[in-house]
């Protein structure tokens, strides 16, 4: 399906539930994202952490990245961007897209998290909106450390940051879905809901 087509399917399922009232016109607006959370607060027992099957975990790639020092000489600076087009509808400040950028070196670790992330919710729109990965907030920026002269990850096109309005910064570990920080750390990547002191649960990055 394309993300239009991911848009629907998940409206037509909110009508369903008699969740969501509006069109079925593949726009993801405020009435259709209000019915999302509805949705996430009416199955809150159903997004726990949960193990994900191996059959999943066996299809993604433990790679060593390298140590955060060592970054900018392993990803390149400035870096070389590469789209992704995600296996599901994937917005950016409300508006759709059809594909995101990312490090070259990156583009099969993100396709294979994509995929393992989309097959954990069996394709499921409404629930792959609920784990927040389908609200893209970010990946290249090309910006210090907040605090310091060094460059971010994100100016290396090394770190992606998902559902910021959630998962902001000293929320612990935020609403992020469990198995959807299970998968990235799978693939290597460091995640900042683990951060000792303040705590960054939007962001991923490849990085030790």
């Amino acid at each position: 399906m394309n993300p239009v087509e991911h848009v629907n399917e998940a409206m037509r399922q909110l009508k369903d539930a008699g969740l969501y009232l509006g069109t079925v016109d593949g726009d993801p607006g405020p009435q259709f994202r209000a019915a999302v959370l509805t949705w996430k607060k009416e199955n809150a027992s159903s997004v726990v952490s949960a193990p994900v099957p191996v059959e999943i975990l066996s299809k993604l790639q433990h790679n060593v990245w390298p140590l955060e020092a060592d970054a900018p000489a392993f990803f390149g600076y400035p870096p070389t961007l590469s789209p992704v087009v995600p296996p599901f509808r994937m917005t950016y400040e409300g508006t759709v897209l059809g594909k995101i950028s990312v490090n070259a070196k990156l583009v099969a670790s993100v396709n294979r998290i994509f995929a393992a992330v989309a097959a954990y919710f069996n394709h499921d729109q409404v629930a792959l909106d609920a784990s927040g990965i389908t609200v893209f907030d970010g990946c290249y920026n090309d910006r210090t450390i907040q605090g310091s002269s060094r460059k971010s990850m994100h100016a290396l096109a090394a770190a992606i940051d998902f559902n910021a309005a959630q998962n902001g910064f000293n929320t612990g570990h935020g609403t992020m879905h469990p198995a959807v920080v299970t998968i990235f750390k799978a693939e290597g990547w460091r995640w900042g809901g683990d951060y000792s002191g303040r705590t960054d649960p939007m962001h991923f990055e490849a990085c030790r």
